[in-house]
C-alpha cells in the first residue's frame, strides 16, 4: 500500500493574496481585477492587448516572479570575515531604498575607500549617493506596452542611475520611499560594494563612463555591464551588491522589490516605512515635515489609463473622475 498523499487546493482570491502581501500589489485593485477578468463566474477571454488582458498579464508575470521565489528559498549564511563588522572595526552603513517597483542602494561618498570607484568624483558636493541599475529604455523613459515588455524579454542595454543629494535620507526620500532600511557593513564589505558598483560601469575605449540621456536633470545615467531581464532586475541586482558584501541574502530569490525588503529586513535596520520614520538615528531622522508619498523621484509619466497602474502599489494611483481619467497622469516606479 503506497503512502498516502495530501492535496493542498488553493482558491484564486488566496493565491492572489499571497502574491500581493510579496509583491506590494494593491489587494483591493487585485480583486477587482480577478472579478473583471471571470465575470458571472466563467472563464472569459479578452482580445489581445485590452486593459483587462493587460492587467491580466501583469497578474500572471508576478505570479511566475512569487512561484520562483518560493523556489529559491532556504536559509542564507553571511559571509565569515565581511559581515558583520569584527570587532573593534567600525560599521559603514549603506540604506537599500524601495519606491514601489524599483530598488536602490545609497552610499555615503565620504566612506568610499580612496582608488575605489573613481567615477563618484563625478559628484564632488553629494554627501550620498543612490544607486540603481535596470534597463535602458524602461529606466530612463515612460513607461509603454512596448517598453516594458522588451525591457523584461528582450532588453538591448542596461544603465546605472547615479543620484547624488546632500541632507538626511529620510529628507530627500521622505514623501516618494515606501520603506528605507540602514544595513551596517564591515569597512572590507564596503569596499567590495564599491568595486562591485565600479565594475558595473560599461566604459568607452578611453576608459572612462558613457553617460546617457535622461528625462530629468536630477538623474544621471551611465551605460552598465550586466543584461536586464525578467529573471534579472535591479531586486536581483541590489541583492547582489549586498551579498558581495557579506550579507546573508540570495541574490536569485529577489526577483520581487518586496522579497528583497523582506529578506534586508532581517539583518538592517528600517529607518522609514510607509510615511513613517522608524527606528533612525538623529542623523537619518527628518529635518522637516513630511510631504505626501508619491510613487518615484522625480519622473512623472503619462500613461493610457487603465492598462499598466493595475500593477501600482496602492496609493500609487491618483483618483481622477473628470473626463480626463483615460490619460491620468502617474508617478511611476521604474524596475
Amino acid at each position: 500500500m503506497g503512502q498516502p498523499t495530501l492535496k493542498l487546493r488553493l482558491s484564486r482570491a488566496v493565491v492572489i493574496h499571497l502574491i500581493c502581501q510579496t509583491s506590494g500589489v494593491s489587494p483591493m485593485i487585485t480583486l477587482e481585477m480577478k472579478q473583471l477578468d471571470q465575470p458571472h463566474g466563467r472563464f472569459h477571454q479578452h482580445r489581445p492587448g485590452s486593459p483587462v488582458a493587460t492587467k491580466a498579464l501583469g497578474r500572471s508575470l508576478a505570479g511566475i516572479l512569487l512561484l520562483l521565489a518560493w523556489l529559491g528559498a532556504g536559509c542564507v549564511s553571511p559571509v565569515q570575515g565581511l559581515y558583520p563588522a569584527p570587532p573593534g572595526q567600525t560599521p559603514k552603513t549603506v540604506y537599500v531604498l524601495h519606491r514601489g517597483l524599483h530598488t536602490g542602494i545609497i552610499l555615503r561618498t565620504a566612506d568610499i575607500p580612496p582608488g575605489l570607484w573613481p567615477e563618484h568624483k563625478a559628484f564632488p558636493h553629494a554627501q550620498y549617493l543612490e544607486v540603481g541599475w535596470g534597463d535602458s529604455q524602461a529606466y530612463r523613459f515612460a513607461w509603454n506596452t512596448h517598453i516594458v515588455l522588451r525591457a523584461l524579454f528582450c532588453s538591448q542595454a542596461s544603465v546605472l542611475l547615479i543620484h547624488g543629494f546632500t541632507g538626511p535620507v529620510t529628507d530627500e526620500y521622505a514623501g516618494i520611499a515606501r520603506e528605507i532600511i540602514a544595513v551596517q557593513l564591515s569597512p572590507e564589505g564596503y569596499a567590495r560594494l564599491c568595486a562591485y558598483i565600479q565594475n558595473a560601469y560599461a566604459l568607452d575605449p578611453q576608459g572612462r563612463p558613457i553617460p546617457l540621456a535622461g528625462e530629468s536633470r536630477r538623474e544621471n545615467f551611465f551605460l552598465a555591464t550586466g543584461h536586464y531581464s525578467l529573471l534579472n532586475n535591479c531586486n536581483n541586482w541590489i541583492a547582489r551588491a549586498l551579498r558581495t558584501a557579506g550579507c546573508p541574502i540570495a541574490p536569485r530569490r529577489c526577483l520581487l522589490p518586496g522579497v528583497l525588503m523582506v529578506e534586508t529586513r532581517r539583518f538592517g535596520r528600517v529607518i522609514w516605512s510607509y510615511g513613517r520614520s522608524g527606528n533612525a538615528t538623529a542623523e537619518e531622522s527628518p529635518t522637516r515635515p513630511v510631504p505626501p508619498r508619491v510613487a518615484v523621484l522625480p519622473r512623472e509619466l503619462r500613461l493610457p489609463y487603465p492598462a499598466l497602474p493595475h500593477l501600482l502599489n496602492r496609493g500609487d494611483r491618483r483618483e481622477n473622475n473628470s473626463p480626463e481619467r483615460k490619460a491620468t497622469a502617474l508617478t511611476l516606479c521604474q524596475w
